[in-house]
């Protein structure tokens, strides 16, 4: 089984388990969406989403037509409670672009109600999308940190562990994949021959990423001590966990957050390696065109910000150089 249909497969089981605790309409709009041709995240948040929102509508009791009484102010109340949330005691601020997905994700249920004729009329005509305020801050690591990150690696990582944590976070650096398409590889997608691995990006789209000399051995390291010390097949997932699992996205995300100890004091996420992938490029002058096709963007203005973040280090280089100047 290939890991796109094992993920898929995965997502869809513990979906479906969830659906049969809520009102049946959810499982119908499970449907309505998949044949919309909507990823299984993405229809899982889409469930969740609108199961707050009936959560907060009927304050618990049971109400399997709630959705038939709702009002725009009650659903822009709701919009507006979900900007804080309680984490460890403390309110933290949601952020704008998690509002807008939620409303996205009500409209996308009011919508499959009036297309059933379930409704008349959808009450978010009357209610506005939050904005997304826009941050042009390109947030990623430099030279210097990516060295530290990998020194954190070889001293905290047991032997086990190694070789995997190295090859993962290499692939990451070398390739700007997202951690999606990543924890989805199979041992049987790496082509050592071409030197290419078939990975399975946002929107179900599969492609296949190149990968160099130095990379080719940390993958191979990696496989031996998979052979080694996991009780896996030949063939399968090619990141698993010590419990001989496959990855999880969330098992990266704690991994990077502990490598990152003493690294430095900005926010890095999984995803910010990808732009710090973009970053190095940019700095080594490699053609936009080129960065966009690496990083698979749909837009090449989303990779000329990461082109526009070195180029304002540069002037900032020249400032201070200039300064020396009297």
């Amino acid at each position: 089984m290939n890991g796109r249909l094992e993920a898929e497969l995965n997502k869809q089981k513990a979906i479906k388990d969830k659906l049969k605790f809520l009102p049946k309409i959810f499982e119908e709009f499970y449907y309505y969406m998949e044949e919309d041709d909507r990823s299984y995240n993405t229809i899982e948040h889409y469930i969740d989403y609108n199961v707050e929102l009936m959560n907060y509508i009927t304050k618990g009791e049971k109400d399997t037509e709630y959705y038939k009484k709702i009002t725009s102010t009650q659903i822009k109340q709701f919009i507006s409670s979900q900007r804080t949330k309680e984490i460890n005691g403390e309110l933290v601020r949601i952020g704008d672009s998690i509002l807008a997905t939620k409303c996205s994700a009500i409209k996308k249920f009011f919508v499959f109600l009036s297309d059933l004729n379930y409704i008349d009329s959808s009450p978010m005509d009357g209610v506005r999308r939050p904005k997304v305020k826009s941050d042009n801050t390109v947030v990623f690591l430099e030279e210097d940190e990516i060295n530290k990150l990998f020194a954190n690696i070889k001293n905290m990582a047991n032997e086990r562990l190694l070789n995997r944590d190295l090859c993962m976070f290499s692939l990451f650096l070398c390739t700007g994949l997202r951690k999606s398409a990543l924890v989805q590889i199979n041992v049987e997608d790496i082509n050592f021959k071409t030197g290419t691995i078939k990975v399975i990006e946002k929107g179900r789209k599969e492609r296949l990423i190149s990968f160099g000399e130095n990379m080719k051995q940390l993958l191979l390291n990696w496989i031996q001590d998979r052979r080694d010390y996991f009780e896996v097949t030949e063939g399968g997932p090619l990141f698993v966990s010590q419990w001989n699992n496959r990855m999880s996205t969330k098992n990266v995300e704690l991994l990077l957050a502990k490598y990152l100890d003493g690294v430095t004091d900005k926010h890095i996420t999984v995803h910010k390696l990808r732009a710090t992938a973009a970053t190095q490029m940019a700095v080594h002058d490699i053609p936009v065109q080129v960065i966009k096709e690496m990083l698979n963007h749909e837009n090449i203005s989303t990779t000329m910000r990461y082109v526009a973040a070195i180029d304002s280090q540069k002037q900032e280089a020249v400032n201070v150089l200039d300064g020396i100047v009297k």
